[in-house]
């Protein structure tokens, strides 16, 4: 539902009589660029409540705006091409809204969009970390994933197998897959006001 309303966004959303975040998608995908950059005025203009869904939940509506993203690139360019893959569109926003202090961060600014001013004095090296973990049973050969999505989240690979097959697959079967994982860079930023 909620990847359907970015998808009407991107899709819909016009300015000056351009559609300008379809256009976007289209001419950026040419240059051979993954990114586009969407003002969050706009999307407020378009649909309020997506917009305070986003700020609420950033980390999880931001999947469903770069996935609706994808599907609307998709739908564009590649109509006539079978892709089953994605495509890895990356959306940046940009705000105006007013920047909050660091000095003022709380705990409940945890986990939401917020804007703050300062200068990044020092950041960590960048990691990968597993955003979804591909496991096989070794004894059966039955797969499943793990979802790992947030920021600090982990995942403990379970002690059974949950195969329909009557075996018996021990404990602990389960080894990972790391080519078919699905892996996002981090790092820490450490900032002064």
């Amino acid at each position: 539902m909620m990847q359907k309303r970015y998808a009407d966004f991107l899709r819909n959303f016009r300015a000056d009589s351009v559609f300008k975040y379809r256009e976007l998608l289209i001419q950026h995908h040419r240059r051979g660029e993954l990114t586009i950059t969407v003002e969050l005025s706009e999307l407020g203009l378009f649909d309020g409540a997506l917009l305070t869904s986003l700020q609420k939940s950033p980390e999880d509506q931001l999947d469903l705006f770069e996935a609706a993203a994808n599907d609307v690139l998709r739908r564009a360019v590649l109509s006539n091409t079978p892709c089953n893959r994605s495509i890895g569109v990356q959306i940046a926003l940009k705000s105006t809204q007013l920047a909050t202090p660091l000095r003022l961060l709380a705990a409940d600014h945890v986990g939401k969009l917020i804007k703050v001013s300062g200068i990044i004095v020092s950041s960590s090296k960048v990691k990968s970390k597993a955003a979804r973990i591909e496991i096989q049973c070794s004894r059966c050969g039955k797969r499943d994933s793990l979802d790992c999505r947030g920021t600090f989240s982990t995942a403990s690979l379970p002690i059974k197998c949950n195969s329909v097959s009557q075996t018996d697959c021990g404990s602990t079967p389960y080894v990972i897959l790391p080519d078919d994982c699905s892996y996002v860079e981090m790092s820490c930023l450490i900032g002064a006001a």
